[in-house]
């Protein structure tokens, strides 16, 4: 379970090994597919057989953010993600919801989502913190400069690594201020399997 102990050490959920992350974009614009698993039982397929071929985290995006990418309307994002999350539900380990938006993290959490993953580190919406907080699970802190529609205009860094860095920084801070428990793991490594 999620934040519970075992021992006298904290359990980790996902162990002290690094862990397979299979991704079920369920977008018609897809990066990664093109859009091969924006109908529903493709997508649960999909997902049934990363976790077969070895995913212990299944992670649902409903909304493109490759660059360029258009903002999808979160009822649209919600209607795409839910009865996925729903078809697998207990079948995978850990389901994490792909999304920047507060609305879409809550509607997925109760259809069976037990964890966050956010490519805005929890900063893109201002309720994503507290969603976070109250829900106490798993959040996968990402790095993405501005947004979709202008992240590859000029990017520019003053030092790429201690500017990114200083962001994890500055986002764990927020974390630990909205209550949700931080840690760093020095050897974690995530594979995704498309």
């Amino acid at each position: 379970m999620p934040g519970s102990k075992q021992g006298s050490k904290a359990y980790h959920p996902f162990g002290v090994d690094p862990v397979i992350m299979g991704i079920v974009n369920v977008t018609p614009d897809s990066f990664s597919d093109g859009g091969k698993y924006y109908n529903k039982n493709r997508a649960i397929e999909h997902g049934l057989r990363l976790a077969q071929e070895g995913a212990v985290i299944l992670d649902i995006g409903g909304e493109s953010t490759r660059p360029g990418a258009q903002i999808v309307d979160i009822q649209e994002e919600i209607q795409r993600i839910v009865p996925v999350i729903e078809g697998l539900r207990g079948k995978v380990p850990f389901i994490s919801i792909d999304t920047r938006n507060a609305q879409t993290m809550r509607a997925a959490l109760k259809a069976g989502a037990n964890a966050i993953n956010d490519i805005s580190g929890l900063a893109y919406d201002s309720e994503s913190l507290a969603v976070a907080s109250e829900a106490q699970v798993p959040v996968f802190l990402m790095h993405s400069k501005g947004t979709p529609q202008d992240m590859q205009k000029n990017p520019s860094y003053n030092n790429v690594l201690d500017d990114i860095y200083a962001f994890f920084e500055e986002r764990l801070d927020a974390c630990r201020t909205a209550r949700i428990e931080t840690k760093k793991r020095d050897s974690g490594y995530w594979y995704r399997l498309w």
